[in-house]
Order: C-alpha cells, then sequence, then structure tokens
C-alpha cells in the first residue's frame, strides 16, 4: 500500500500468514532480509553483504511470539 502525505510516500508491505501462525517464523525474516537489502542497494552498498543467517533463524522467535 502507498501512502502519500505532505510530499512524503509511505510504502506498507502485508502478507497473510493464513491458517498457520507458524509461517510468520519464516515471512518475518525473510521480509526483514529482502527490505534490508532494498536499502543497501540504494544506498550505493552490495545487498550480497547482506547475510541471511544474520535473520534466520535469529529473528524466527520475535515473529512466532507476535503471530501466536
Amino acid at each position: 500500500t502507498l501512502v502519500e502525505h505532505e510530499g512524503a510516500t509511505t510504502l506498507t508491505f502485508t502478507q497473510s500468514v493464513g491458517d498457520d501462525p507458524a509461517m510468520a517464523g519464516g515471512v518475518g525474516p525473510g521480509w526483514d532480509y529482502y527490505l534490508d537489502r532494498l536499502v543497501t542497494a540504494e544506498t550505493g552498498g552490495d545487498p550480497a553483504s547482506v547475510d541471511f543467517g544474520d535473520y534466520h533463524p535469529v529473528h524466527t522467535q520475535h515473529y512466532l511470539d507476535m503471530f501466536s
């Protein structure tokens, strides 16, 4: 969803975990990883420098707690 307010646009990503809240344990860290790669690329860095191991399984429990 894109929302513009006073010259700034906010992009909100959403994804349903459906009937399986445990799915959030993989989806959440995945979104964090890919969005951090995007920010790295947009700021002139190398997206390959962002390591998925820093996100999963490290943040899995955080997302499981949020959706259980």
